[in-house]
């Protein structure tokens, strides 16, 4: 995984395509996967913006971005 990861609490947007990309939400919980020798992946669960979904979606780390100001970048892992 390049970068790092986004906190709980950001702001973020759909970037993959599918029927959800542009939509944005908010990240409520982190799950992160760690295998020696490989690099770690995230996955992010988001509640959605508008949705009327009874759980809030996992999306994996390359399938969002920050959304908002350009000032946003992600922490460390």
């Amino acid at each position: 995984m390049e970068g790092g990861v986004f906190p709980i609490g950001s702001r973020v947007r759909v970037v993959t395509d599918s029927p959800l990309e542009g939509l944005k939400g908010t990240i409520i919980a982190i799950n992160m996967i760690a295998t020696p020798g490989k690099p770690t992946i995230c996955f992010y669960k988001i509640d959605l913006d508008g949705m009327r979904l009874q759980e809030p979606l996992w999306f994996e780390y390359h399938e969002v971005e920050l959304a908002g100001t350009s000032c946003e970048e992600p922490t460390d892992c």
